[in-house]
């Protein structure tokens, strides 16, 4: 329904703004499906057992999916996520970070400005 899908316009706003100003690419235009970028294979693992224990599920993709070094997780919002389910992804983002889990760079930034 249209309300529904309001909601997830917002989260999908809400989000970029978030990665935004935390330099984390996003694809253009920006989705409620989130490609994170993680690199190798071990860190997409890592990174996704780190969201998994904050309750954040995110699936590891990982090669043959993608090429090698460019592992990535998926992230999909819905809308009936709350704030806090916002907030507490931006948190398990953060610890990623923190964690030299994430990648500032990712492949389809190349496509884009090609």
């Amino acid at each position: 329904d249209s309300a529904r899908r309001a909601q997830l316009k917002t989260h999908v706003s809400t989000i970029k703004h978030e990665f935004d100003v935390r330099e984390i690419p996003l694809p253009s235009p920006p989705s409620q499906i989130i490609p994170l970028v993680t690199g190798r294979a071990e860190q997409t693992l890592e990174a996704g057992t780190v969201l998994r224990n904050q309750g954040i599920y995110a699936v590891p993709i990982r090669y043959p999916t993608v090429p090698r070094g460019q592992g990535r997780l998926r992230i999909s919002l819905r809308s009936d996520h709350t704030e806090e389910d916002l907030v507490g992804l931006m948190d398990g983002i953060d610890e990623l970070d923190r964690r030299d889990l994430l990648k500032r760079t990712a492949p389809w930034e190349a496509e884009q400005s090609g």
